[in-house]
């Protein structure tokens, strides 16, 4: 008994947090393959051949802003382009991704509540004086600002 290390009791529940944390990622990870054996993300997004017979690739439910003709230059309108977008739209919920740019909304402009918005960091929509610019659906962006110009920003919830 003379050869006994004695150990705190933080030191004793931290070791027991950490061997608690290892046994469940290694359940996780164990588990991933299953998860993921329908489709993988390398197939799915980049089309890429990863080894796995999967079958034609199916259509993204989400699409750039700058692949259905906005520029995101600050001169150029961007209101007719996404108007079009917008008229040709499925009414099932689609996720348009903003790249860094600035998107001049020149005319009023409403965005049904299926279309929903994520903001890359640098992109900003801005709306020309007197213009309203409505937002039924929502806007996914970081803690930075997402508007600018002189005209109004309206968002309405379903």
């Amino acid at each position: 008994m003379e050869n006994q290390i004695q150990i705190s009791r933080r030191k004793l529940l931290a070791a027991i947090g950490i061997a608690g944390t290892a046994v469940a990622v290694k359940g996780m990870l164990a588990s991933a393959p299953v998860l993921g054996m329908e489709e993988t993300v390398t197939k799915s997004v980049y089309n890429g051949d990863d080894g796995q017979n999967l079958g034609p690739l199916t259509e993204l439910d989400w699409q750039n802003v700058k692949t259905i003709g906005l520029k995101g230059d600050g001169a150029t309108d961007d209101a007719p382009a996404l108007r079009g977008f917008l008229q040709l739209a499925s009414p099932e919920d689609s996720t348009l991704y903003v790249p860094k740019g600035m998107y001049r909304i020149a005319s009023d402009l409403d965005i049904p509540a299926n279309i929903h918005f994520v903001m890359d960091r640098g992109a900003k929509w801005v709306p020309d004086a007197g213009v309203i610019l409505t937002f039924h659906g929502s806007i996914t962006a970081g803690s930075y600002h997402i508007f600018a110009g002189q005209g109004a920003i309206l968002q309405k919830y379903r």
